[in-house]
C-alpha cells in the first residue's frame, strides 16, 4: 500500500502516522518513507519448520523421560510394598536395580529434552532479535522533503 507524501512537512508526518496505524491494524510492520511514498512491508514468520520440529522433539523427550521415570518409581514403590509380582527366575535385587536404572535413564532423557528446549528457545529468541533488528533498520523513517 502506498501513500503519497506531500512536500509540506506537517502533512507528510500526518500521512506517515495514518499509514503506521493502518499497518498495525492489518498486522504489518512500520511503514517506510521512500522517495515521497510510504511503503508497508509484511512481517516475516517468526518460527520456521525446523524450529517447530525441534520443539516437538523436545516435548517428546520430556514426556517420554517423565513417563519412564514415573514407571520406574512406581515399580520401586510396588517392590517396597510387596505388591510387585516378580518374574520367575529374577531376584528382587536384580529387579530393583533394573527399575533404579530406569528412573536414572528417565531423568537423563528429561535432561536432554530440557537442553533441547533451551537451545530451541535460544534459537527462536535470536531469530526474533535478528528480524526485529532487520525490520527496525529497514523501516527507519526517511522523510525526504525538498529544501526550497
Amino acid at each position: 500500500m502506498l501513500h503519497t507524501v506531500t512536500s509540506d512537512r506537517r502533512e507528510g508526518i500526518l500521512c506517515f502516522v495514518a499509514a503506521r496505524r493502518l499497518a498495525r491494524q492489518v498486522g504489518m510492520t512500520t511503514p517506510v518513507l521512500i522517495d515521497s511514498e510510504v511503503a508497508v512491508s509484511r512481517v516475516t514468520p517468526g518460527v520456521g519448520r525446523i524450529g517447530r520440529v525441534l520443539d516437538v522433539v523436545a516435548v517428546g523427550l520430556l514426556i517420554g523421560g517423565l513417563g519412564l521415570f514415573a514407571l520406574g518409581r512406581w515399580s520401586l514403590g510396588a517392590i517396597a510394598d510387596g505388591s510387585y509380582v516378580m518374574p520367575a527366575g529374577i531376584s528382587h535385587v536384580a529387579q530393583t536395580e533394573q527399575h533404579d536404572a530406569q528412573t536414572r535413564q528417565g531423568l537423563w532423557i528429561v535432561g536432554a529434552g530440557l537442553g533441547m528446549a533451551v537451545v530451541s528457545a535460544a534459537q527462536h529468541a535470536a531469530r526474533r532479535r535478528r528480524e526485529a533488528w532487520k525490520n527496525r533498520r529497514d523501516s527507519a523513517p526517511r522523510l525526504r522533503v525538498p529544501l526550497n
